[in-house]
């Protein structure tokens, strides 16, 4: 019987393990998809107690806290900090399977060096204790948290409108040893369904880029002012939240004609949102492109689903789930429309349904052309990004297009102690191949299987994202 954690965690074959340890575990990670506030970086904030480094933000944990009948003022309420940390440590022994139960415990081990020791109402104050007397220590501030874990590069997630005033104190700094970037996250020039904040959006985002939008060609021209700024902070990508994928042709009249509509006052119906969409999307597209830029598309969630919790809490408070199966059809159409003028920026396509693995993954094929990776697959995602999730996703990739030249993990995490959420990815990427070794489904050769495991790990990303 193998130990819990030990050394060779997940690792099931002798080449599993040698993969893991000669081309993955000291890796350097490119983490092209957060939620980390860069403000606490360039700041380089600490925390008062493991409650404010590990809880405060994580509603991956908070799902699993009500999921077991903690009470919210244990979870998002008043409670004190070693409250809801006993809450946590309640939670733990019953999430057998979860992926929480192993990063939780991955966690404490490579950021506290508590190996052995399940988190447990027995064991919260020891652990507490420990965790405590180092996050008071100067190595565990922001920076040395992502220093600790190899991290080299950090993309946020940042809209429009914002100043980037964090992110420009961070390019002052050359003290760091690895980079801060922004990422372009326009998702509120989406939502035309609520046409007073809307129209408050683009006053803001009108001066945030010096321009009067009052018109299809003021607001490109804002976004124009925007993209050039993100682009000299070192923006390399952009991020796009779809709740759905349709898509119809419709051209700067179009466009024009719907956006004067709400400007006025009036709103837009569900056709028309759909139009104003896709010419944005398509416009967007095309500058992407222009920059280099990678395009980012994450389709599938359904947000927001609790009304009474969204309205006392707030988005990103645990309250989505995974949305209907997607319709290919107006996705490809989003990509032909640039492809065919030969504006298709580089693209990644994260699913959260299951179901659609494959279908993005075939139609990733459809458009990969040119580059390395051009359009491909996007890393288990969300509520895909369990042990099962991964391995799917990788197995889908590798049979569907081209495994090496994946851009590899994220964590898409709010939390700085998330990072060995790439170290998992590692080892699950280490014991596939190992596997496939052992059964005679790939060769035992070196020089085939450590460019690959090193590639995917952190190389395509670095050259994927210009990085």
């Amino acid at each position: 019987m193998k130990t819990f954690l030990d050394s060779d965690f997940l690792l099931s074959t002798k080449t599993s393990v040698r993969l893991y340890r000669e081309h993955a575990e000291n890796a350097p990670i490119h983490d092209f998809h957060c939620h980390l506030d860069p403000r606490a970086i360039a700041e380089n904030r600490g925390f008062a107690n493991l409650t404010a480094a590990w809880l405060a933000g994580d509603h991956y944990k908070w799902r699993a806290m009500r999921a077991s009948g903690v009470p919210e003022a244990l979870i998002t309420g008043e409670a004190s900090p070693k409250e809801k940390f006993d809450a946590w440590a309640r939670t733990i022994p019953l999430i057998a399977g979860n992926p929480l139960f192993h990063w939780s415990h991955l966690e404490l081990l490579r950021y506290f060096g508590i190996r052995g020791v399940t988190l447990s109402p027995k064991t919260a104050d020891e652990i507490w204790a420990e965790a405590n007397r180092l996050l008071a220590s100067e190595g565990f501030r922001v920076r040395g948290l992502l220093a600790s874990r190899g991290v080299k590069t950090v993309c946020s997630t940042d809209d429009p409108a914002d100043s980037l005033a964090w992110h420009t104190a961070i390019a002052a700094d050359s003290g760091m040893g690895f980079s801060v970037r922004p990422t372009l996250r326009p998702d509120k020039l989406f939502a035309l369904s609520d046409p007073a904040v809307f129209r408050s959006y683009l006053e803001r985002l009108g001066a945030a880029a010096k321009v009067s939008i009052d018109s299809w060609e003021s607001l490109l021209g804002a976004l124009d002012a925007r993209i050039e700024f993100f682009d000299s902070l070192g923006c390399r990508a952009s991020d796009h939240a779809l709740a759905d994928t349709e898509f119809l042709e419709s051209g700067p009249k179009d466009a024009d004609r719907i956006l004067r509509e709400v400007l006025s006052g009036g709103s837009a119906g569900n056709e028309d949102r759909i139009r104003f969409r896709s010419a944005l999307l398509v416009e967007l597209g095309r500058r992407y492109a222009r920059k280099g830029w990678v395009m980012q598309l994450h389709v599938g969630a359904a947000r927001n689903l609790n009304s009474r919790a969204f309205a006392k809490l707030g988005p990103d408070t645990g309250y989505d789930a995974i949305g209907s199966s997607l319709d290919p059809t107006g996705l490809a159409s989003l990509l032909d429309a640039l492809d065919r003028e030969e504006s298709l920026p580089k693209t990644i396509l994260f699913c959260l349904n299951p179901g659609d693995t494959e279908i993005l993954a075939a139609l990733a094929g459809v458009f990969s052309s040119s580059s390395p990776g051009r359009v491909q697959l996007g890393a288990a995602w969300w509520f895909l990004d369990r042990k099962q999730g991964m391995e799917r996703q990788l197995e889908v990739l590798s049979s569907y297009g081209v495994l090496g030249t994946f851009v590899g993990m994220l964590t898409d995490s709010r939390s700085f102690l998330s990072f060995p959420r790439h170290e998992y990815f590692r080892r699950i990427l280490c014991d596939m191949l190992g596997r496939w070794v052992e059964e005679g489904e790939l060769p035992d050769d070196e020089s085939l299987l450590g460019p690959l495991v090193e590639g995917v790990c952190h190389i395509n990303a670095q050259r994927y994202f210009g990085f």
